[in-house]
């Protein structure tokens, strides 16, 4: 290698490490402050629109459709799927073009009866706890009360497990009043997904207030667990969400509401364009802080009329004299 070469080598060295390190910035000041890497915004609007109450259940059912279309599964179980992949129809595509049909649906908590059948060997029940026999035809005794009731006084879910509809009814209105809109079945180590149509018809007989809820939350969970819909944070609310056109998440961009409001869709915040949601976050909890200070400052101290600096008394007689000369108390 001749000397020539060398010495581009060793400038080439100096450069780098000359070049400062990425996402760092001292801003001009004693302490350096790290500069996260914030997702850009759009460079152009894009296309949303709004979903009103009215139009709320129609743009489910058009997803639910798909799904059922697509994998020949009842509604209840679409929609256990949707939400386990935050209703993004790519990510159902994706998992289903990878896993096959049958891991996907598990993963999620959806099984289909035929696969509970075949894997209890034909019977009725799954099973999932070994302490819990195949629902007899004509009475079973319902192993959460210990209670022999008749066969019309049972529900079994689709993984196969069967109790009575007072349990089932108890399980379904804790399940609610927990918050829960995905309740699963309450046998010992199943995870299947209970049918939501029969929670409902246990639930209005003796809950009719719990079953109204369920209701309402299976229809919210739309836009509360939909990665491209987010409700209008208007105050009072105005009761419309905002759907934006894809599926990639919670993009930095905004987006209006038929009723005027303007909001970023990633946070929920009012407009800060163009600002990232990450570095607006932190600007409003710098302002919370400073004026949380600013509170203590008033509440604790008392102003000399002098030289104005904030003087606080912590201890001692009245008699305070501020630094400036001037007496306070």
């Amino acid at each position: 290698m001749s000397s020539d070469d060398e010495e581009c080598f060793y400038d080439y060295d100096d450069e780098e490490e000359e070049e400062e390190e990425p996402g760092w910035d001292d801003g001009g000041g004693g302490d350096a402050i790290l500069v996260e890497e914030e997702a850009a915004l759009p460079e152009r609007p894009v296309d949303c629109w709004a979903i009103t109450e009215e139009s709320l259940p129609a743009a489910q059912q058009q997803d639910l459709s798909m799904v059922m279309n697509l994998l020949y599964i009842k509604q209840h179980q679409a929609r256990a799927l949707l939400i386990h992949h935050r209703w993004k129809m790519e990510s159902i595509l994706d998992h289903f073009d990878r896993k096959g049909r049958d891991r996907m649906l598990r993963e999620a908590g959806v099984v289909i009866q035929q696969q509970a059948e075949e894997k209890n060997g034909g019977g009725m029940a799954m099973a999932a706890s070994p302490s819990l026999p195949p629902c007899p035809r004509s009475s079973v005794t319902c192993y959460v009360c210990f209670e022999d009731v008749s066969s019309d006084a049972v529900s079994t879910m689709d993984c196969g497990h069967c109790f009575c509809n007072d349990c089932w009814t108890e399980h379904f209105f804790a399940c609610v009043n927990g918050g829960q809109k995905q309740i699963r079945c309450m046998a010992v180590g199943c995870a299947a997904v209970c049918d939501e149509d029969v929670a409902q018809r246990l639930l209005g007989g003796r809950y009719p207030g719990a079953a109204r809820r369920l209701r309402g939350a299976l229809l919210a969970s739309y836009v509360e667990d939909n990665a491209a819909a987010r409700w209008c944070p208007s105050a009072p609310h105005c009761g419309r969400a905002v759907r934006v056109d894809g599926g990639g998440g919670r993009w930095c961009c905004e987006v209006s509401c038929p009723c005027g409001a303007s909001f970023c869709f990633g946070c929920a915040a009012p407009a800060h364009s163009p600002c990232p949601c990450a570095m607006w976050e932190r600007w409003e909890a710098k302002c919370r802080g400073e004026s949380m200070n600013v509170d203590w400052i008033l509440a604790n101290t008392k102003t000399c009329p002098k030289c104005f600096k904030p003087i606080e008394k912590n201890g001692g007689c009245n008699h305070v004299r501020c630094k400036c000369g001037q007496c306070l108390w």
